[in-house]
């Protein structure tokens, strides 16, 4: 998508549609709970999805509210079961631990993240915006990379000054073992 941004920037033409087709397509079985995962994702945001274009604003902050006391009310659990430390630790390493003692409740946790972090990902999402240097040909586009501390890579997570993009909010990345 960026090459053909770049090439019809070049050209001066609208970028179109890209098109692709995945061929042996296959997920190995040390994948399949990333998988779960992201499909649960996917379930939660069409149901949202639903819920922001079809009802009124009120009716969606009153969902939000209810997903936001369901997590809060988790995480307070938490807390006073294993302690503040919870909440300043890394999540995944407490509830590996929690999960030992109380699987339901890591489980539980889990869930009220996700509802959490999707409804948000669908409230707050905008669209896109690549901006691209002016050059009049595609080889004129710098490779440089820009250093990890370079404070441009909030807004550019690429690394490179000659594209921007803006606005562009993913899902948090699931770790998925790579198979060998």
């Amino acid at each position: 998508a960026l090459l053909l941004c770049m090439y019809a920037k070049a050209c001066n033409l609208t970028p179109g549609t890209l098109s692709w087709h995945i061929t042996d397509a296959h997920i190995y079985v040390n994948q399949l709970d990333g998988i779960k995962k992201q499909l649960k994702r996917y379930e939660y945001m069409l149901y949202y999805s639903e819920i922001i274009q079809k009802y009124s604003d009120q009716a969606v902050e009153k969902e939000y509210l209810i997903i936001l006391n369901n997590y809060n009310d988790i995480v307070n659990k938490l807390i006073r079961q294993y302690g503040d430390e919870f909440v300043n630790k890394k999540m995944s390493v407490q509830l590996n631990d929690i999960r030992k003692v109380d699987p339901k409740l890591a489980e539980k946790y889990e869930e009220e993240f996700e509802r959490k972090l999707c409804f948000e990902h669908m409230l707050t999402r905008e669209v896109p915006i690549l901006e691209l240097a002016e050059h009049d040909s595609i080889f004129d586009y710098s490779t440089e990379y820009v250093g990890k501390n370079d404070p441009y890579l909030k807004e550019n997570p690429i690394g490179n000054k000659e594209l921007v993009l803006k606005n562009y909010h993913p899902t948090p990345f699931i770790s998925m073992p790579i198979a060998q």
